[in-house]
This record gives structure tokens, sequence and C-alpha cells, in this order.
């Protein structure tokens, strides 16, 4: 699972358990506001307050 911060992080999540696995630092300002995984999981794409969007590889934010 993913979760967006108020500080334009990605956060990677266990599920179930909630435990954080990585994060990183996606928008130098604002709310990382959307938040969407390709259909094989491997990357997702973050979209910001300020209308920035972002493609990350899911094992580059948890390495």
């Amino acid at each position: 699972m993913a979760l967006g911060t108020a500080e334009g992080e990605v956060v990677l999540v266990a599920y179930p358990g909630g435990e954080r696995l990585a994060a990183q630092r996606v928008f130098t300002k604002g709310w990382t506001t959307a938040l969407a995984f390709d259909r094989e999981g491997a990357r997702v794409a973050a979209g910001s307050e300020k209308g920035e969007i972002a493609v990350l590889a899911v094992d580059a934010v948890g390495g």
C-alpha cells in the first residue's frame, strides 16, 4: 500500500500490519494528493497539490 504525505513523500506501507517499509520525498512543496500503481505493481504515479506528477519505480522507493 502507498500513502502520500503533507511533506511531499510517497510512503510504502505493509498491508496488513501497517509497518512503514520505505519512503521517498518526491515533491519539494505541498502535499502528495494522488497515488496510483501500474498493473504489475512495479511503478507508482504520484500527483501533488501544485499539479506536479512523478512516476517512481517501486524498488527505487524501497531502495
